[in-house]
């Protein structure tokens, strides 16, 4: 009898040394790899960026422009910015923290974070996704709502809310509306246009800047936040953000309407003007 009892107590000690060994397995693996049972797809339709399948994970995210053809991605544990395109085989790799998705559709863009501060407020049901909104104040028209469903890390959030230039809520924006206020002037300085985000501070009101059409959450597939491989790499992001035929367009235009400040009386181009690339081109 006594040498069962033994042979128990020696049994449940090593299942319980056992348990906890792997307790303490779990907890040492990093987050990415204890949640990366699923990822959701959504898409969405951006006012500035148009549609756009953006994949998401905890601590991952890629995004696909379908008007721009560009993919962006970036993941744990580094976050570094990955924009390329796959036809091309061209890369840009920059620092989160150094990174706006306004560098991918203006050259002459900085990087910028906003820092608009907003509380939560009321929850919601959209599109069958549970969101969070917020906003500068309760009754402001401006809002963002961050969806509760979909968990991710803090620079996941910051890499979707840089790329969209909104303010960092800590979960995935699927909405959202901007009061522009007022009507601003258009410059009319020699080159001042080009500082403009391509239109985006001209207009006013209030915008619906950002809407979901769709989601989907799926198992979890590690090639979808795989980075590529042997890509040319470029010296800046608008380099990537253009295609081939867009960068022709892009030069045409400017060419014709953006430097016709540096033509003569006559019309005729200034000799020694216009003659440096564009920025998209390097």
């Amino acid at each position: 009898m006594k040498a069962q009892c033994k042979k128990r107590q020696a049994w449940l000690c090593s299942r319980s040394i056992f348990c906890i060994g792997a307790a303490l397995i779990v907890c040492a693996l990093p987050a990415s790899a204890q949640s990366q049972g699923s990822e959701w797809i959504l898409e969405q339709s951006n006012v500035d960026m148009g549609k756009l399948s953006l994949y998401i994970s905890r601590d991952a995210v890629k995004i696909i422009s379908g008007q721009w053809g560009y993919h962006l991605l970036a993941r744990a544990p580094d976050w570094r910015v990955h924009c390329f395109r796959p036809e091309a085989k061209i890369e840009w790799i920059g620092d989160l923290n150094a990174f706006s998705g306004d560098m991918l559709e203006n050259p002459m863009a900085i990087a910028v974070k906003n820092t608009t501060a907003f509380s939560a407020f009321e929850s919601g049901l959209l599109k069958g996704l549970k969101y969070t909104r917020y906003a500068p104040q309760r009754q402001s028209p401006s809002a963002v709502y961050g969806a509760n469903d979909i968990a991710v890390s803090a620079r996941a959030s910051e890499f979707v809310a840089r790329y969209y230039t909104l303010p960092d809520t800590g979960k995935i924006p699927i909405y959202c509306r901007v009061d522009k206020g007022q009507p601003r002037p258009i410059p009319h300085a020699k080159n001042e246009w080009l500082k403009v985000e391509l239109g985006r501070d001209l207009r006013s009101g209030v915008t619906v800047e950002l809407v979901t059409t769709s989601w989907q959450k799926i198992p979890f597939k590690a090639s979808d936040f795989s980075p590529p491989q042997g890509y040319k790499i470029m010296g800046g992001a608008a380099a990537v953000g253009y295609s081939n035929k867009q960068k022709e367009s892009m030069n045409d235009f400017i060419n014709e309407a953006g430097f016709a400040s540096d033509r003569g009386s006559t019309g005729q181009n200034v000799p020694g003007k216009n003659s440096a690339p564009p920025p998209w081109s390097r």
